[in-house]
């Protein structure tokens, strides 16, 4: 039986070897190497029980200095769960942000092993960018965000550059 620690371990591993090792987002190094993420592994499958959770989850995130938690990972231990259904319960943990007016404190980031952009083919480099061990969702604070915008790394750039790697990896 896997445990919420191989779970987590298998998550960080993924960050470090593959996120960080390939530069896919130069902003989460920092973040990893200080030990500043934080992981919360899910074992329920009704959607009700995961957003209930999505909800105690974030608010207690926000109710920690970001010194001590920069971002978050909401992990689904559902391998059996889909990806339309996984997009179901990302655009629900959106609503219950926004109902509980985190909506300016958080971003949400969707990831999951089967990830496929809108109109690209299930096999497309691309759609690694955002495939995960889990479906997860990864929780970013907004002040985060823009303070790495701020370091003036272009966004259109990292698309680009990730699109590059992917497609010498998986093209």
């Amino acid at each position: 039986m896997t445990t919420h620690n191989d779970i987590i371990l298998s998550t960080q591993f993924w960050i470090n070897t593959f996120v960080i090792k390939h530069n896919l987002c130069p902003f989460a190094k920092q973040p990893y190497e200080a030990k500043l993420l934080d992981y919360h592994v899910v074992e329920h499958s009704d959607p009700e029980l995961i957003l209930g959770d999505f909800h105690k989850y974030v608010t207690s995130i926000a109710a920690v200095d970001p010194s001590q938690v920069s971002n978050a990972f909401f992990i689904l231990n559902d391998v059996n769960l889909g990806f339309l259904e996984y997009l179901d319960l990302f655009d629900l943990a959106q609503v219950v942000l926004e109902d509980i007016a985190l909506d300016d404190l958080f971003q949400l980031v969707s990831f999951h092993p089967q990830y496929q952009f809108s109109g690209t083919s299930l096999d497309h480099p691309s759609n690694f960018a955002n495939r995960s061990p889990y479906p997860m969702i990864h929780v970013l604070r907004v002040d985060e965000v823009e303070k790495a915008i701020e370091t003036g790394e272009d966004i259109g750039t990292i698309l680009q550059r990730n699109s590059d790697t992917l497609d010498k990896l998986f093209g």
